[in-house]
């Protein structure tokens, strides 16, 4: 048994309430594994260095702390294609779940420009989103960032919200933002997951120094301007200018 996209039944409800317990999972806990439980999987896979696929075998299991169930799921490869799942005569008498592969999968139509940034750069997110705001007057674009949360609220939460519906994710790459345990463990995994298995658009913004080049999950995609020619080091003209190249680039995303 693979538990993967399309399954239902209750270990995929075990799975998303693990994965909404360790904040990678926000919406209802339905039983049926859809887009945003694959996107939830593979961003705990990126976050604990597994491979990113959305399927959730033993090694998924293990990470989210659940054992036992690890210990069901291991599988014995045979020497032809076919893997064989390894299970006790008992399970065989009792298991009754069965997976559709006509199932009922969730769609999520993805409508946001999620920013990323480390606080210490808001200046760059303000000049940014005056850029940006011409588009949010359009059908179906949302511009997001976490200073649209408002106080008393589940920030978190707020948080998952605004990744789930991502289709460009701006992220504003400096020396602190790379230093971010938060950004680095929670936002980047699920933009990358969303980026691999969805097709959201990643644009990094080089806005200080920093090792942009050496983090390797971030550099196999294309900045907007030059590691070496950070907004920081630019003249005011040439910066907004960067900023007006960043908004036609997201403007034609949504145009796809």
């Amino acid at each position: 048994m693979t538990i993967k996209s399309g399954s239902e039944g209750n270990l995929v409800t075990k799975l998303q309430q693990a994965l909404k317990d360790r904040d990678f999972y926000s919406i209802e806990v339905d039983g049926i594994f859809g887009p945003a439980t694959e996107d939830a999987v593979k961003a705990l896979q990126l976050s604990e260095g597994l491979p990113a696929d959305g399927i959730a075998g033993s090694e998924v299991f293990r990470a989210l702390g659940m054992p036992d169930i690890a210990e069901e799921l291991k599988w014995k490869t045979t020497g032809s294609s076919m893997r064989v799942r390894m299970v006790s005569f008992g399970e065989l008498a009792t298991s009754k779940e069965s997976i559709s592969k006509d199932s009922k999968v969730e769609v999520i139509e993805r409508t946001h420009i999620f920013i990323s940034y480390s606080h210490k750069d808001k200046r760059w997110l303000e000049r940014l989103k005056v850029h940006l705001k011409p588009l949010t007057q359009q059908k179906n674009v949302v511009l997001w960032d976490d200073t649209l949360i408002k106080p008393g609220a589940k920030w978190r939460e707020e948080i998952k919200k605004g990744l789930t519906s991502t289709k460009v994710a701006i992220l504003l790459v400096s020396a602190d933002f790379l230093a971010s345990d938060f950004i680095t463990t929670r936002e980047l995994p699920s933009l990358l997951a969303a980026a691999e298995s969805e097709g959201a658009v990643i644009l990094p913004v080089i806005v200080s120094p920093c090792r942009f080049k050496e983090t390797e999950s971030l550099s196999q995609f294309q900045a907007v301007n030059l590691p070496s020619q950070p907004l920081s080091a630019m003249t005011r003209d040439r910066q907004e200018a960067i900023f007006v190249k960043l908004a036609e680039a997201v403007e034609d995303t949504f145009k796809s």
